[in-house]
């Protein structure tokens, strides 16, 4: 009698644990995070087997109404509260999901093990939470505005367009809005922040401050806003006052290197520590990879990167991962596609793939071999159950010969990441928009970094509104990311404070706030027509006979002549230097004035909705001149700068 009370009592106890491991947790509504926690190996990072390739966690949700499915692998989390107390090792197990769809959400559990399984596949079931099924129910979103989780936004897809497109709330036949953007590039090392886990400061001749405070942003920290995204007793503070400055700026985007060992700053990484962050700190950047455990996450850093992501969630932050550059995407496998970049890359899907807006980028200045770029991108297609978009970024002058390789069917790219020089933005953008196109698979292309490299976008307002803001999205680009050259207090390595471009991305704020009010219902069926004015030096995005969008970078007076008569359509002005509202409607006459000799946007519009002009198409098409900041048969950038 004592023995059965007493296996009761363990029963009884081991299913109100499962119970307890099988409870959504997180707001259960339409784009929200929830995530489910279960009881499985009780491990740690460096044991063996190896939690992250030995076993295989993977969650399948599937909307009761409709059938849609997900299968989202998940990951190792240690003892479950990592981002608070630094545990490497626990029982817990751990998957996140962003529901698209109100109703019910029935969940069934894959947990296998075997070498390699978590990027091989087969194995066999490794008990505990194996085959384990439940359900939950999803309400509405009541988010707003410029929250991603707001039912009107939700997950940013490529359906397709030169543009992304919010879900909204069909996910079979997304009706949220297309997505521009314009925010920033620099700092790349934006992790190297001194309140996350196991980041060593490492300074070399371009790092020169090391670990990033992010001090002067601590006076944009919103405790009412934010203090449930801090960890560690109130850590994170600066950071997420970044991101809180960033959205309140105007701007929709920040940018960050995941992985830089051997890289320009050296100390940004997701992998275990094999030796003490001084001893890392110390190593030249040629030999930090080996510092490293190349198939080992740090549970407890990923866990506070995930803090500062969720916030940028809340804040409308587009997340570009930029996952390896230059200095360091030959490293893994020998330069090859192997295990340690398929752990890698289902490491990053695992914990952040879930978040609404971001990208994957391959590399930055890439050196990849085109088989190693393909087979990257179709590992990254098959693992992110949510398709996200998928880019690259090269040299100027290796556009050609790295971008040419992956058009069309030849990989799963969706976009590219343009880094070219100030004077060349519109017309590159325009030129790999126009070859995407002809290829058969348009893809998404984004000005986002600027040359020369010592300087970037640290120079007149006006010259980066003409030629980088204006001047990729009249070329019908998704938008821009500011990159700010090298300082020793300040730019691509050494920037910790945001208000040094503050204007900068307050315009870029004008820019967003003029497409999503006025060219929302037209942008995808618009394309660059400079031609249409008789300035060369004006931008114009057109949907010919329809809407004419006209940039013109020292007003004035222009001549023009539209489909059916200029008459037949109404002009009003935009001030991309102040935003604020369109002047008043007017006639189109012979001329486009302007209202003064500063920078001006003219939105033309047909009286009647297409102006009688059938479908004339006056679009001009404009050849990309040489890199301006490369030289001759230079390859890379200035050593001392790259």
């Amino acid at each position: 009698m004592k023995l059965t009370k007493l296996n009761c009592l363990i029963a009884f106890f081991v299913l109100g644990l499962l119970a307890q491991a099988q409870t959504p947790e997180g707001e259960l509504k339409r784009w929200h995070k929830v995530t489910l926690t279960f009881n499985g190996p009780n491990t740690s990072e460096t044991a063996s087997p190896n939690p992250f390739s030995d076993y295989n966690l993977e969650v399948t949700f599937t909307h009761q109404a409709s059938n849609r499915s997900y299968k989202v692998p998940g990951y190792f989390a240690a003892c479950g509260n990592a981002a608070n107390n630094g545990c490497a090792s626990g029982n817990k197990w751990r998957v996140h999901f962003a529901p698209d769809q109100t109703g019910a959400w029935n969940w069934s559990v894959s947990f296998k093990q075997g070498s390699n399984v978590a990027i091989n596949g087969g194995g066999s079931g490794a008990g505990f939470m194996n085959g384990a099924t439940g359900s939950f129910n999803v309400a509405e979103s009541d988010k707003s505005g410029r929250d991603f989780r707001s039912k009107e936004l939700g997950r940013l897809k490529y359906v397709g367009q030169h543009y992304l497109k919010h879900v909204g709330t069909n996910p079979a036949n997304p009706n949220g809005p297309w997505f521009v953007k314009a925010g920033a590039d620099s700092p790349e090392n934006a992790l190297n922040y001194v309140d996350f886990d196991a980041t060593p400061s490492f300074n070399n001749n371009l790092n020169k401050i090391g670990s990033k405070t992010w001090q002067p942003h601590q006076r944009d920290y919103v405790a009412a806003d934010a203090s449930a995204y801090t960890w560690g007793n109130g850590k994170g503070t600066e950071m997420l006052g970044v991101i809180n400055y960033l959205s309140g700026e105007g701007a929709n985007v920040m940018s960050f290197l995941t992985w830089n060992t051997d890289g320009d700053g050296g100390a940004v990484f997701p992998h275990v520590l094999k030796v003490s962050e001084q001893e890392y700190g110390n190593t030249s950047r040629g030999q930090q990879w080996n510092k490293v455990h190349h198939d080992r996450f740090d549970v407890s850093k990923t866990d506070q990167w995930e803090k500062i992501m969720e916030y940028a969630d809340k804040k409308g932050i587009y997340l570009h991962f930029k996952t390896m550059e230059t200095e360091n995407d030959n490293k893994m496998d020998g330069n090859n596609f192997g295990r340690e970049r398929k752990l890698y890359y289902r490491e990053l899907i695992a914990r952040f793939g879930h978040h609404l807006a971001l990208n994957w980028n391959l590399t930055e200045e890439t050196t990849l071999t085109d088989n190693v770029a393909k087979a990257t991108a179709a590992y990254i297609k098959n693992v992110d159950p949510y398709d996200h978009n998928i880019v690259i970024h090269t040299y100027p002058r290796e556009q050609d010969q790295r971008y040419n390789p992956l058009l069309g069917n030849n990989s799963e790219l969706t976009g590219a990441s343009i880094q070219t020089g100030k004077n060349n933005v519109h017309n590159d953008v325009k030129r790999w928009l126009e070859k995407s196109r002809n290829a058969g698979k348009k893809w998404v292309v984004a000005n986002d970094e600027q040359g020369p490299a010592s300087t970037g976008v640290r120079v007149s307002d006006k010259e980066v509104r003409h030629r980088v803001l204006w001047g990729t999205l009249m070329a019908g680009g998704t938008g821009v990311e500011y990159y700010s050259g090298y300082t020793n207090d300040d730019g691509d390595i050494n920037g910790n404070d945001h208000r040094k471009r503050g204007k900068k991305y307050k315009e870029g704020g004008y820019a967003l706030k003029f497409f999503n009010d006025h060219l929302q219902s037209t942008m995808v069926d618009m394309v660059s027509a400079d031609g249409v004015t008789s300035d060369n030096n004006d931008y114009v995005l057109a949907k010919a006979g329809n809407v004419y969008a006209v940039y013109r970078p020292n007003g004035g007076s222009t001549g023009l002549s539209l489909p059916a008569g200029n008459n037949k359509y109404d002009v009003q002005w935009y001030n991309p230097r102040a935003g604020g509202n369109l002047t008043a409607k007017t006639t189109l006459g012979g001329n486009l004035v302007a209202p003064d000799n500063n920078d001006w946007v003219a939105l033309i519009t047909s009286k009647d909705g297409n102006g009688n002009g059938g479908g004339c198409d006056n679009t001009k098409v404009a050849i990309a001149s040489e890199d301006a900041y490369l030289q001759g048969t230079t390859r890379f950038n200035n050593g001392d700068l790259r």
